[in-house]
């Protein structure tokens, strides 16, 4: 699956060991690509922070989308991270690892294991879904871009 993007990384990027091949799924906070991972020779899910109400890429760099966004997109980064060492500790049947976390590019980005299967917008339109009002999951969780990110 490819998702067009103008504020994705272009593929074949290189962001340490991971060569970015192509974008997975987006959402209000970020962009989440599949990403080769070069030392284990294996292919990887890498979420970045982008949050498009406060951020925008210039070049390969994340930044402020102004001086009164600067607080707010650091704040947000910094949960960003929180986040991703609070998940890195678990392990759980439905929740894919979280491997390593790094930031560049001025911004943040968690790399978890890659799960390939459908996104949960797609399970919920399979027939016979059941539709519920509420799910429990993280904020994040709920939009397109980390949708590949829990297992099915």
């Amino acid at each position: 699956m490819s998702v067009d993007n103008d504020q994705a990384l272009p593929p074949g990027t290189q962001l340490g060991d991971y060569r970015l091949d192509a974008v997975i799924g987006q959402g209000g906070f970020g962009i989440t690509y599949r990403a080769f991972d070069g030392q284990l020779a294996k292919m990887v899910a890498i979420k970045e922070y982008l949050p498009v109400e406060f951020a925008v890429r210039r070049a390969k760099e994340v930044v402020p989308r102004g001086s009164r966004f600067a607080d707010d997109f650091a704040w947000g980064r910094e949960r960003f991270l929180d986040e991703a060492r609070a998940l890195a500790r678990f392990r759980h049947p439905h929740i894919v690892p979280v491997l390593r976390f790094l930031e560049a590019n001025g911004t943040a980005y968690t790399v978890m294991e890659f799960e390939d299967g459908k996104s949960v917008a797609e399970l919920l339109r399979r027939p016979g879904t059941p539709r519920v009002s509420c799910i429990a999951t993280s904020s994040r969780a709920t939009s397109s871009s980390d949708a590949t990110a829990y297992r099915s």
